[in-house]
This record gives C-alpha cells, sequence and structure tokens, in this order.
C-alpha cells in the first residue's frame, strides 16, 4: 500500500524486498537473536544503513556524500576539557538504586501504582516522540513534493 501511495504521489520510495539482506535462510547470521529473532546484527545495520545512504544520494541527484559512522567514546569519569563544552552533548544521567529499603515505603501497595505511572509517562513520552516524527516525516513529504 506505501509504494502505491507513493507511485500515485511521485515519490521516490525504497522497496527492499526484491533484494533482501535478511531472510529465512540466512537469519541465523543476519539477526543477532537467531531465526525467531528480529534485531539484527551490527553487521547487518551497518549494511542496511549502507543500502539507505546509497537510495538517499540517488533520491538526492547524487550530489551527498556518504559520511563515516559516527565515532562514540565510552564515558569517562573525567571528561576531556574542551574550549566549548556547550557544543558537546552531554551523556545521559542514570540513576542507579543500590538497595531498596521496603521499611522507608509508607505504603508497600504503592509500588504498583508507582511502577504503573512510570510505565504511563514512559508511553506518553514514547507517543510524543512518534507525533513528533510524524510531522517531520510529513514536512519532508511536503517537500519532496514541492519539487
Amino acid at each position: 500500500m506505501l509504494i502505491d501511495v507513493a507511485k500515485q504521489e511521485g515519490l521516490e520510495y525504497y522497496d527492499w524486498r526484491p533484494d533482501p539482506l535478511i531472510t529465512y535462510e540466512n537469519a541465523n547470521q543476519t539477526l543477532g537473536d537467531g531465526n525467531t529473532g528480529v534485531h539484527p546484527t551490527k553487521a547487518t545495520m551497518r549494511a542496511i544503513a549502507q543500502r539507505l545512504a546509497e537510495k538517499f544520494k540517488q533520491m538526492a541527484g547524487g550530489t551527498v556524500q556518504p559520511s563515516p559512522p559516527p565515532h562514540i567514546d565510552p564515558p569517562h569519569d573525567n571528561p576531556p576539557k574542551t574550549d566549548k563544552p556547550e557544543n558537546k552533548p552531554q551523556p545521559p544521567v542514570v540513576k542507579t538504586v543500590d538497595e531498596l529499603r521496603l521499611d522507608r515505603l509508607a505504603d508497600l501497595f504503592g509500588i504498583g501504582t508507582n511502577v504503573s505511572n512510570g510505565i504511563n509517562r514512559t508511553l506518553n513520552k514514547i507517543n510524543e516522540l512518534y507525533s513528533q516524527m510524524h510531522n517531520l516525516m510529513e514536512r519532508i513529504v511536503s517537500r519532496f513534493r514541492q519539487r
């Protein structure tokens, strides 16, 4: 259905089905969680990214230069000093709990409510991200239509 809509609207699209990277026959090698999994290995992810980059380059008229994959350093206890720290992305804050003290809980049965509320907040954030991605895709499609 998506391809039909893209054709009707005169939009470029990528169809992986004629030459799939992941098949039933090679799933044990291309999926990190085996032939019943869904998560590609790093090598398979790179191959997928390369195919998409080539398609995007072709869609842009061959003017886009591929960039090397980003290098991500592990977090350091003492990060190196930089002239402009505001331009460097900050690592995420990870909170850990060393010990759960049940004697400090006023309402033991409130744990379920807290977990449920946390799940709901997480799902709300995910839905916000999906909405923002939807809006972004609409703008991208709109720009392609203007061409």
